[in-house]
């Protein structure tokens, strides 16, 4: 029920701002040099001349009927993001795996090996990541791997086998610089995180007694330590649901890789008040269904908490 609120609330704000932003997909699709009359018959043809309220009802009600349709591709909403999602979700998910595979234990390792190099590494490792722009980290990669090097394509998708490039060694070779470039930031997150919340599940007195019984030391730190350290490293894995979408919004645009991301940006030059309003929205519930997840996996990971 909250989350229908925020959608409700989030709707008016999205709508408030298509509004406030100057021009209007009538004047691009005129052109340079249109007359008045021109533009005014498409503003006419595509609502843009209704009271707001009316073009605000229009928008919501198309969205939830499957009427909404992009102004600039003449297609229903949900056909021209279907094109996209599956390019989004691949490119997402590579990079949310790759990030948690590596940021989990390197900050397990920072954590045990405190104060050693191995710490050091991962801490200033981090710290970069945090701070590189996800866009400049792309166009590195590109000018060194693709440019000097020559070993990998700079932009596209690459060859797919039913809508899955990643079932193919060619959609692999155009994956991996857009994939690493959103991967790293949550790397450095995940890892920074990792090691900081690990660290103070370690000073705890079930940590001293479990030593004491003569349990291994791995097992006090990944059975004993770590699950009760991930609560919140995973609230920070599902807010890096952001990845598929508003992060790839500029790594997808810098790569020329064909994902809704890229879609937004277009929707943005191209002023497709429609396409961008449903887009937002589906963004939207993609959020607040992935806190949900979260919100149920704490009961998972910590049996003290218990929602009523």
């Amino acid at each position: 029920m909250q989350s229908l609120f925020v959608l409700f609330v989030l709707s008016i704000l999205i709508f408030g701002i298509l509004k406030l932003a100057p021009g209007n997909i009538a004047q691009i699709m005129a052109g340079i040099g249109a007359k008045p009359e021109d533009i005014a018959n498409l503003e006419e043809k595509l609502g843009l001349n209704q009271p707001f309220p009316v073009q605000y009802w229009r928008f919501v009600h198309g969205f939830f009927t499957g009427d909404l349709r992009s102004a600039a591709f003449n297609d229903p909403l949900m056909t021209v993001m279907s094109r996209k999602l599956v390019a989004s979700l691949e490119l997402g998910a590579v990079a949310i795996i790759l990030s948690v595979l590596l940021s989990i234990p390197a900050g397990i390792i920072a954590a045990v090996k405190r104060n050693t190099f191995w710490d050091y590494s991962v801490t200033m490792f981090a710290l970069a990541g945090i701070s590189i722009p996800v866009f400049w980290i792309a166009l590195l990669l590109m000018i060194i791997f693709g440019g000097w090097l020559r070993v990998l394509p700079i932009s596209g998708r690459g060859a797919d086998i039913g809508g899955l490039s990643i079932l193919t060694a060619d959609g692999w070779r155009h994956i991996i610089i857009p994939a690493v470039s959103m991967a790293l930031i949550q790397m450095a997150m995940n890892a920074r995180l990792t090691r900081s919340s690990l660290l103070e599940v370690l000073q705890q007195d079930y940590i001293t007694t479990a030593r004491s019984k003569g349990i291994s030391e791995f097992m006090v730190v990944v059975r004993h330590g770590l699950r009760n350290a991930l609560i919140p490293v995973v609230t920070n894995i599902g807010l890096m649901t952001q990845v598929l979408f508003a992060g790839a919004i500029l790594t997808e645009t810098v790569t020329a890789w064909p994902g809704v991301g890229r879609l937004v940006y277009q929707a943005i030059i191209m002023r497709d008040e429609p396409l961008l309003f449903g887009l937002t929205i589906v963004i939207a519930i993609f959020y607040q269904l992935t806190y949900l997840a979260v919100d149920l996996l704490y009961a998972y990971l910590d049996p003290t908490i218990v929602y009523d």
